[in-house]
């Protein structure tokens, strides 16, 4: 399928049940253009959230090439997202590249905002396999409701 939505430095699709979202570093672009990627992803996975189950029954966040620090503005908006998701109860997948601070500071996020519906998957060989699987499972068998 092609793309559901693309931004500056992102691309959003839906394939098998699964929005897809994928991060981009763009060095040519000031942390203010960046911190509004950020708000236009709010608004885009926010909607798919509040949307059918059969659109978009979990969320992927690769950001595997996207920059492996990010200001507050970013996280907020992040945390925003992963609430959306979390609220709908719907399974959020973030993978990130091997960056351990890119690592941690997703971790933090999802701690925060999706600590029952988010997992962070660090990349590997079945990183991405296993980020898909999670999104995938029926929150339902996870919380028994």
């Amino acid at each position: 399928m092609g793309a559901y939505a693309t931004g500056g430095n992102f691309e959003i699709t839906l394939t098998r049940g699964i929005a897809i979202c994928k991060v981009w570093m763009r060095p040519d672009v000031t942390r203010e253009e960046g911190a509004n990627f950020a708000r236009q992803k709010v608004n885009i996975l926010g909607d798919l959230s509040r949307r059918s189950r059969i659109m978009a029954k979990g969320l992927l966040l690769d950001l595997r090439r996207a920059p492996t620090k990010w200001g507050p503005r970013t996280q907020e908006a992040l945390e925003e997202i992963f609430t959306a998701w979390e609220l709908a109860g719907r399974h959020v997948s973030v993978l990130t590249c091997d960056d351990p601070i890119q690592a941690m500071m997703a971790r933090e996020s999802i701690k925060r905002s999706a600590p029952t519906c988010g997992r962070v998957f660090t990349a590997s060989n079945e990183a991405e396999a296993e980020a898909e699987s999670w999104c995938r499972l029926n929150q339902s068998l996870i919380t028994g409701k």
